[in-house]
């Protein structure tokens, strides 16, 4: 994608038909690494009677209880819901031929955008009847920064950007549905009273009903963004209008949302560039301010805007994007409608967060450049200052060697710092541990790396 976007243009390639789900650590290179489900499909094939159709062949297997559904991650969320319905329509009418028995017949666990397909499908006229629950991981309801990011500046690498992909990312309806929905972006144009866009702000802030200061998306006037921002903010329109108006009848939405990583936040215009970075000020976040997100969504925008009143205290995980995928919790959710005890172990203490071992990392380095990696214990308010952190750059292919280097114990931001050497471009796996911390024992993080030649930049 990042040599060659223009292969994976929407108007070269029309339509791209997966093959079921990715299966092993890939590295994307636009909106994360991608870290494979078999391990999820693993699970689900433990429950009893569990039939699994992986997608992988050209004819559905319509007895499989256990069905991996793919999609063109290109287009918008509306055309993969069409096509989700087209599959989960077929299936059901099969496996209970008699309309009665359809009913609440169908569990959706959802990664990431999926979790937008999944809203998106539910909202269709009489799915709410078809569907029981579903389990959103890492799924960014209300958008994330990142995407704003990728298509206003490119493909972040360290301190560097590859901006070749930008005008085919631009023709993806599906990243502008990532896009921030909420007033993300800071404006911090001089305002002067014969500006053009005085009337642009006071009607932004006579809508949100706040004094102006920050921007959506969609009120942002570049000729490039603001088509595609308002085309997306239809689409969420469309699914916040249905699952409002759904009776309390409807599906059960659980949501999981990672926490703690260092994740981008913060938008800022100021009339000629949008800029996006990690730092962020907690106006507005309320019981997320602290909690920053999984690496790639903001933790706030990880619960579906219909419950914004819902407490945050039984929703936070202590997994990165790809990672959460790999929720021990999966299973005993799919086992708590059929009518099986409940494990205790997944009902925290109000107000609790899990204790987490966090990173803050970019996701694309450049060979023979250091990558830098912050780590920081949360949850545990106890001395850190002798605790053994160590940090592993391990390659996914056989060739080339690992790296292992001890963190440094930083007090003043209670944070551990390292830099690894990245001889080789490739795909690895970076993995944090550590022993003996106080109140939680040992901690382990992980995130997939991948590591580019400078001939891959602009």
């Amino acid at each position: 994608m990042l040599r060659h976007p223009e292969r994976l243009s929407v108007e070269e390639r029309p339509e791209l038909r997966p093959l079921g789900l990715i299966r092993s650590r890939k590295a994307f290179g636009v909106w994360t690494a991608v870290r494979g489900y078999e391990g999820l499909l693993g699970r689900l094939m433990a429950l009893d009677g569990a039939v699994l159709d992986d997608g992988s062949r050209p004819v559905p297997n319509l007895d499989a209880t256990v069905v991996a559904f793919g999609y063109d991650f290109r287009r918008s969320v509306a055309d993969a819901a069409r096509r989700l319905d087209d599959e989960i329509r077929q299936r059901v009418r099969h496996l209970w031929p008699q309309d009665p028995l359809q009913a609440a017949r169908v569990l959706l666990v959802a990664h990431s955008m999926g979790g937008l397909v999944a809203r998106y499908w539910a909202a269709l006229p009489g799915n709410d009847q078809l569907c029981r629950a579903m389990l959103t991981l890492g799924t960014p309801h209300r958008g994330a920064p990142k995407a704003l990011d990728i298509l206003a500046n490119g493909v972040a690498v360290g301190p560097s950007r590859i901006r070749r992909p930008r005008e085919v990312l631009r023709g993806w309806p599906s990243v502008a549905e990532l896009m921030p929905r909420y007033p993300a972006i800071a404006d911090l144009r001089q305002p002067s009273h014969g500006s053009p866009h005085r009337s642009l702000e006071r009607r932004a802030s006579a809508a949100n009903g706040r004094g102006r200061g920050f921007l959506r998306p969609d009120e942002v006037p570049m000729d490039w963004l603001e088509p595609l921002a308002r085309g997306a903010a239809k689409v969420h329109q469309a699914i916040d209008a249905c699952w409002n108006d759904m009776p309390r009848t409807g599906p059960q939405v659980t949501p999981r949302i990672g926490y703690g990583h260092g994740t981008l936040r913060g938008c800022s215009w100021d009339g000629e560039k949008v800029r996006v970075g990690r730092a962020v000020g907690t106006a507005g976040l309320g019981a997320w301010a602290d909690d920053l997100g999984d690496g790639t969504v903001p933790a706030i925008s990880g619960l579906p805007v219909e419950m914004e009143r819902h407490s945050p205290q039984d929703l936070r995980v202590a997994f990165r994007h790809g990672a959460i995928v790999d929720l021990d919790e999966v299973v005993p959710w799919v086992e708590s409608f059929e009518r099986r005890p409940a494990d205790l172990q997944y009902y925290r203490k109000p107000d609790e967060r899990p204790v987490a071992l966090c990173l803050e990392l970019d996701e694309l380095a450049l060979a023979g450049r250091a990558l830098s990696v912050a780590a920081t214990v949360r949850g545990v308010d106890a001395d850190l200052s002798s605790t053994a952190m160590w940090v592993t750059l391990r390659p996914e292919a056989k060739q080339g060697s690992s790296a292992d280097v001890r963190l440094a114990w930083d007090g003043s931001g209670r944070a551990f710092h390292g830099e690894l050497a990245t001889a080789l471009p490739g795909v690895y796996r970076l993995q944090v541990d550590a022993r003996e911390v106080p109140q939680a024992g040992w901690l382990r993080a992980a995130e997939v790396v991948e590591v580019l030649d400078n001939v891959d930049l602009d």
